[in-house]
């Protein structure tokens, strides 16, 4: 998915790694403007900006786990790292989406 197996693929194949992670961003997207209408948390920067955010997250944690080689697990330190972005996003430690 991060296109390191699929160099030299098809056009296609690349088309739909793309399209992947836009799934994702939408996805999130969409889970943080429903967070702001029900009133749940305010976000400190557009659910836009907040979506990108989380899904390069995602996608460094996933290079990292392929850079060690499958022995760094893409949620190690998850609490530590989620504390850092609900900051980030929330301005408080509020939003317990743990």
């Amino acid at each position: 998915l991060l296109g390191d197996a699929i160099v030299g693929e098809r056009e296609r194949l690349h088309t739909r790694v793309e399209q992947f992670f836009e799934r994702i961003t939408l996805q999130l997207r969409q889970v943080l403007r429903e967070v702001e209408l029900r009133g749940d948390e305010r976000l400190l920067v557009s659910a836009e900006a907040a979506a990108s955010l989380l899904t390069a997250f995602i996608e460094g944690r996933m290079r990292q786990f392929i850079r060690t080689r499958f022995k760094e697990h893409a949620l190690h330190d998850w609490e530590a790292d989620w504390k850092v972005l609900q900051v980030g996003l929330f301005g408080s430690e509020a939003g317990s989406a743990t």
